[in-house]
């Protein structure tokens, strides 16, 4: 019992300032699905239409004046970065919301797996957004591996729509500033740690442990004698980390393998 209520404190030290909520409704299970399928369908059009309407209008927006106000340097360095040396400035101010995106989307990169069916475990609320969180379950033909899944959402009157993931957000900064090759965006899974990387590291974590009865404390290592079934490797967070291990983040405890300063420093995963 002690040792669940200090995981648990762990994980609600690392997810503050967000709120934790027990678990998401229907409406927000089906707005999260329907986005992870149109991500794994790869149509760029209808993952636009499963973002909510206000963040696409955004995005289009604080693009627009910003090469609105390139062009009128006579410039269009930002307008070939994100959308080729083809598109006119004109063209684009034409397109709608979900248009503009689906132009966009071909210099970004967003994939997901197809998944038979999900298990939500909840749903955590961070200023407009909730972030559902649990495993993605696949077709039987395509193995048994739970994938661990998020999807950031916004309320659409009595929908939920996706927000925009933190990751494309990135991309495009990354386009924009020169820091990747169009077209060549590392690829990003669609419901994965991206957003909200921090709380979902500690939540996936927290999962992993919650649902096994045999972890045990030696030294100043937590550590489990056998991985859950359900997780090829959990995520060793740094917030689960206790004594020597608190400042050496990425520090892999894997079941074969540990780094030098592990070996050290105290007992490793048997």
């Amino acid at each position: 019992m002690a040792l669940r209520t200090t995981l648990f404190l762990a994980f609600l030290t690392c997810a503050a300032p967000v709120a934790w909520s027990a678990g998401p409704s229907n409406a927000q299970e089906k707005g999260a699905e329907a986005f992870i399928a149109a991500v794994a369908g790869g149509n760029a059009q209808t993952i636009a239409q499963e973002i909510h309407p206000d963040e696409l209008d955004k995005l289009r927006g604080r693009l627009l004046t910003l090469l609105r106000a390139e062009a009128s340097r006579s410039d269009n360095t930002y307008r070939s970065r994100l959308f080729g040396p083809g598109r006119s400035l004109a063209d684009l101010e034409s397109m709608t919301a979900v248009r503009f995106y689906a132009a966009l989307s071909d210099r970004l990169r967003l994939r997901a797996r197809q998944f038979q069916k999900f298990d939500w475990l909840a749903a955590i609320p961070s200023d407009k957004v909730v972030y559902l969180m649990g495993f993605g379950i696949p077709p039987k033909d395509r193995g048994a591996v739970k994938v661990a899944v998020t999807v950031g959402l916004m309320q659409y009157g009595s929908l939920w729509k996706a927000a925009i993931p933190t990751e494309i957000e990135a991309q495009i900064d990354d386009l924009l500033e020169g820091r990747a090759a169009p077209g060549a965006a590392p690829a990003a899974a669609a419901g994965g740690a991206a957003d909200g990387a921090g709380v979902v590291a500690v939540f996936v974590e927290f999962v992993s442990i919650g649902r096994s009865e045999r972890y045990a404390s030696k030294s100043d290592v937590l550590y489990p004698p056998a991985a859950p079934a359900d997780i090829i490797e959990p995520v060793w967070s740094p917030a689960l980390r206790f004594g020597p291990h608190t400042a050496r983040p990425q520090c892999h405890l894997s079941r074969s393998v540990s780094c030098g300063t592990c070996r050290a420093a105290g007992p490793r995963r048997g």
